[in-house]
């Protein structure tokens, strides 16, 4: 996500240009223009915003005043953020790893390779599913069904 806020009016832009202030919303009442803080899904979409902005230019003064990328949350963050949501998410994720324990106990290890882009080897993501499986299933983490 990219935000930036962005000054609008010729008065607006000599006040932030005399202060350094991005006008609040009683300045504006007295002087001409407006500021609007726009978010951005890609950097792709606020450049084509930007190059918009810059066809304007010459009808209207405007100020670009700041720029705030969000960087995009890693995997383990997400992961976090969806336990938070629910008792159901921990089903589904208990239901996942039975079912992933079982798909990969019955693969060769180039199929868990590939399954698992090549990340780690086969022996290592089957230890570690036996592991979380266990954890989930309050056994020990070297337990093995017989």
């Amino acid at each position: 996500m990219i935000k930036t806020t962005i000054i609008f009016g010729t008065d607006a832009v000599r006040h932030y240009d005399e202060t350094d202030e991005v006008p609040v919303p009683e300045t504006l009442d007295e002087i001409d223009g407006t500021v609007i803080r726009k978010e951005f899904s890609t950097k792709e979409v606020r450049d084509a915003y930007m190059k918009a902005l810059e066809d304007y230019d010459g009808y209207n003064e405007y100020r670009i005043v700041d720029f705030e990328e969000t960087p995009d949350k890693t995997l383990d963050i997400r992961v976090k953020e969806v336990l938070g949501e629910g008792a159901l998410v921990s089903l589904y994720l208990w239901m996942g790893i039975e079912v992933l324990q079982e798909r990969i106990s019955d693969m060769d290890d180039e199929a868990v390779w590939k399954m698992f882009g090549g990340v780690m080897k086969p022996g290592k993501i089957r230890g570690n599913i036996r592991v979380i499986h266990n954890r989930l299933n309050n056994l020990p983490d070297d337990y093995q069904p017989e």
